[in-house]
C-alpha cells in the first residue's frame, strides 16, 4: 500500500478514513452489534453512531472532509483504468453527471480524458460548497432519491455494499428495468458494469 503523498496516487488519505475513531469504532462493537435482535438489522456504523455514514458526515464536518478525500484518492487511482477501459462508450455523450461525486476528481479526470464532456459533479449540498471550481464540470447539490440533473449518461460508483455475483447483478440490473448490460475488467479489484436503457 502507497502512504506517501508524493505523486498524487497515495492511498494515505484513505488508511486515515479507515483508522479513524468514527470509522473504528463500529469494528470494536461489531459482536454486540450484530448479535442484537434490534441492531442486526442496522449496519454497524448507523447501530454506533445512531445515524447512517452519510448523515453524519453531515453533521461532522471534519469526517465529511476525511471521507472526500479518501474518494478522491480511490478516484485517482481507479478512474484512469475506467477510462481506458471505456473508450469508445462515451462517444456521442455531451453531458455526464457523477452521482455522489464529492470532490469531483472522478469528473475532472473524464473531462480531462474525453474533452469534448461537460462533467456535473452532483453530492449533497454540504459537500459541493466546499469542493475547488474544475475547468468543465460543474458542481451541483441535490439529493439523487429526489432527482438528478438532466444528462446523456449517468456515472455512479461504489465500493461499499453487498458483494454481488454477476448472477446477482443480473437480477438487480433487469429489476431496475435496464434492457442489457456488459461488464468490464479494468484489471483491478473492481470492475465496470454499463447498463443501457431498454
Amino acid at each position: 500500500m502507497m502512504i506517501t503523498k508524493r505523486d498524487g496516487k497515495s492511498m494515505a488519505p484513505m488508511l486515515l478514513l479507515e483508522s479513524s475513531q468514527e470509522m473504528l469504532a463500529p469494528w470494536l462493537k461489531l459482536s454486540s452489534t450484530i448479535s442484537s435482535p434490534i441492531n442486526g438489522l442496522v449496519p454497524p456504523f448507523d447501530a454506533v453512531h445512531g445515524k447512517e455514514l452519510w448523515s453524519f458526515a453531515k453533521d461532522n464536518p471534519r469526517h465529511s472532509e476525511l471521507i472526500n478525500e479518501a474518494m478522491a484518492c480511490e478516484a485517482r487511482r481507479v478512474v484512469p483504468l475506467v477510462a481506458g477501459a471505456c473508450h469508445g462508450l462515451f462517444d456521442g455523450v455531451a453531458m455526464v453527471v457523477d452521482v455522489g461525486g464529492g470532490t469531483g476528481d472522478t469528473m475532472a479526470i473524464l473531462v480531462k480524458e474525453f474533452p469534448w464532456i461537460k462533467g456535473i459533479n452532483f453530492d449533497l449540498p454540504h459537500v459541493v460548497e466546499v469542493v475547488q471550481v474544475l475547468d468543465n464540470v460543474e458542481n451541483v447539490g441535490g439529493n439523487m432519491f429526489d432527482s438528478i440533473p438532466a444528462c446523456d449518461a449517468v456515472f455512479i460508483k461504489t465500493s461499499t455494499g453487498k458483494e454481488r455475483t454477476l448472477k446477482e447483478w443480473d437480477f438487480v440490473i433487469k429489476e431496475a428495468g435496464f434492457a442489457r448490460y456488459e461488464v468490464r475488467d479494468i484489471d483491478d479489484v473492481q470492475w465496470v458494469i454499463i447498463a443501457y436503457p431498454s
